[in-house]
């Protein structure tokens, strides 16, 4: 992270994804983590799950688990099931669990989480300035703290967006 990637990051191209290779190569990816979100990088994240799962885990497909952090109990009463049904929908993948944590701290739950796991992929968030001034920001707190491999994968903007990003918005305000 730093200035070469940053603008990448802020208006990508293409579909990206940023790979931190895992403390420890392992050979057979079983399990996948994917922590979620409502955005729309959630949803990049899931599909590439589901491309790769069959690849990674030698003969069998690897297990994938939706992970959804709230912070109060309330909102784990809330339920999370609309948000795992739109991320699934329209891919066909047998061996996806759904799993909703409280935590405190997002990156924090999401860090002790993906201990148990082979592979990590994420969506970057949108978080607001302020949040990611105080707070910092949650994906690289993931991408430098989770210990098996991670990925982080941001979709490319719609080019009207994208433009309007570039031409209007001063820099300071882009993310």
């Amino acid at each position: 992270f730093g200035r070469t990637i940053d603008p990448l990051l802020g208006n990508p191209p293409a579909d990206l994804a940023i790979v931190r290779p895992a403390e420890r190569n392992k050979r057979v990816i079983e399990t996948i983590l994917v922590p979620v979100d409502p955005g729309p990088n959630s949803r990049l994240a899931v599909e590439l799950a589901a491309d790769i799962g069959p690849v990674v885990a030698g003969r069998k497909h690897a297990r994938i688990t939706l992970l959804r952090v709230v912070k109060t109990k309330a909102e784990m009463e809330d339920g999370s099931k609309p948000l795992f049904e739109g991320l699934r929908e329209g891919i066909e993948y047998q061996q996806i669990d759904t799993k909703v944590i409280q935590g405190a701290s997002i990156a924090n739950a999401i860090i002790a989480e993906a201990a148990h796991y082979d592979l990590v992929i994420f969506g970057a968030t949108k978080e607001p300035m302020l949040k990611r001034i105080t707070a910092g920001n949650i994906a690289k707190r993931i991408l430098r703290g989770a210990k098996p491999e991670t990925v982080m994968v941001k979709r490319r903007q719609p080019m009207l967006y994208s433009l309007l990003r570039r031409t209007v918005l001063p820099s300071r305000w882009r993310t």
